[in-house]
């Protein structure tokens, strides 16, 4: 299943089903052009809209644009295939966009920024840098998550004072932009450290940035390594599955406990959990300042305006502002 959702898309698709059709398809219109001007259609490309941040990116892209007054957006889901984000692609094209936002499922293809260019349509890549041409990138720094998941495995370890600590590591889909760098990340933090085998014991898995895969493998490995002292996930969701799978073996988590969490993203089940003691962190990335810039740039990039890139940073969130995370981000996540 992996290999065939990572598959990279190198010819074009000529016919595309119904349901793919169906799903390229959505409108949301921002009534007459600020100051009377031309109206701006921009098509929007998700990586995966089961992700619960793109789905938060997606709620907010609607309400920017209908915040600009005649902005229109037509929208797909790839549904983290590659076959289908370049179907998705193709279907938005031939409805005349005058930009194009695209979150790639993979970096290994750049036929989407292609089929965008080869339609004279500008690209903003956002959430994750698109191979290809792309006028922008608006995200955040993916690296730097993985970074802070390396470093609070640093600081556990020194907390824990002990010589050698054990930690289960989720991983999301092999090959996939975001997961790629934050596996990057936070190996490259611990090497940094002087952290090798002989001081953290990794044993990683991946549960395609998936809940319940996550809980299904931490609920096996606890097993068998009830000894684990921290669990990391490359995003919240699989952390959440992590969280309910010590639930159900009726281990204790988080600060001042033996087991400790953290995970990417912050949404705000996790959030929730964090402001309760239960998690110990999680690398937050704001949805609202990355869907409100990516939209504006992509706005300026259909007029033929300069753009460039916007790079935010992650930063970790514990338990001492665990409220005021979840107050800014709480309505966003259905």
């Amino acid at each position: 299943m992996r290999s065939n959702r990572l598959r990279a898309a190198a010819k074009s698709v000529g016919v595309m089903s119904l349901a793919v059709a169906l799903a390229a398809c959505g409108s949301s219109s921002g009534g007459t052009a600020a100051g009377g001007g031309k109206r701006v259609k921009l098509a929007v490309e998700y990586g995966a809209l089961s992700f619960p941040y793109h789905s938060a990116l997606k709620l907010l892209v609607h309400a920017k644009a209908k915040e600009l007054g005649g902005v229109s957006i037509i929208e797909g889901d790839s549904n983290n295939d590659t076959g289908t984000e370049l179907a998705n692609v193709q279907n938005l094209l031939s409805q005349n966009p005058d930009c194009m936002l695209l979150i790639p499922v993979g970096n290994a293809s750049s036929a989407p920024a292609e089929a965008a260019q080869g339609a004279n349509v500008p690209v903003v890549s956002f959430d994750q840098k698109a191979a290809g041409p792309a006028k922008a990138f608006v995200g955040y720094n993916q690296l730097q998550s993985g970074d802070l998941l390396g470093q609070f495995i640093v600081d556990q370890y020194k907390a824990l004072n002990k010589p050698k600590i054990k930690v289960i590591y989720i991983r999301g889909i092999i090959g996939h932009v975001a997961d790629t760098a934050r596996n990057q990340g936070l190996k490259a933090t611990l090497q940094k450290a002087g952290l090798d085998k002989d001081k953290v014991g990794i044993i990683e898995q991946s549960a395609d940035f998936d809940r319940a895969k996550a809980e299904s493998i931490t609920n096996n490995l606890m097993r068998q390594h009830p000894d684990t002292d921290i669990i990391v996930a490359n995003n919240d969701d699989m952390l959440l599955g992590a969280y309910s799978a010590t639930q159900t073996l009726k281990l204790p988590t988080g600060p001042g406990t033996p087991l400790h969490l953290a995970g990417v993203d912050g949404v705000p089940e996790a959030l929730k959990l964090i402001g309760e003691g239960k998690i110990d962190a999680t690398m937050f990335q704001d949805p609202v300042a990355e869907a409100n810039t990516a939209v504006t740039t992509c706005v300026a990039a259909a007029k033929g305006e300069a753009v460039s890139d916007t790079v935010l940073s992650f930063r970790q969130v514990t338990k001492a502002d665990a409220a005021a995370a979840l107050d800014s981000v709480k309505s966003l996540y259905k």
